[in-house]
């Protein structure tokens, strides 16, 4: 069953489609002759999550220049207050009832 889904739109006619699962994961590249950006998805099944890689690389070769952005697809849970305080808001309150 698909987990990743995946489209690209050209100069063609219609998008085209590709899908992925969890065991193939999903890779894409757009590139022009001055550098690209290749996408790997995956899942981690010990975690239950999706992770995605964003990669700059160098055309045409493919070549790793830098790891742009490296974690996961969503945010779980335990992540919902990423970047804020504890009630969320993000105020440096912490639930004092200031909001």
């Amino acid at each position: 069953m698909a987990q990743f889904y995946g489209e690209v739109k050209g100069s063609g006619f219609a998008p085209i489609h590709r899908v992925g699962t969890k065991k193939t994961g999903l890779e894409s590249i757009a590139a022009s002759y001055e550098g690209g950006i290749r996408v790997v998805l995956t899942h981690d099944e010990r975690e239950g999550r999706d992770y995605a890689r964003i990669e700059s690389i160098r055309w045409p070769s493919r070549r790793l220049e830098e790891v742009l952005f490296e974690g996961p697809l969503s945010l779980g849970p335990e992540d919902e207050n990423e970047g804020g305080d504890e009630d969320g808001d993000d105020d440096g309150d912490e639930m004092d009832g200031d909001d």
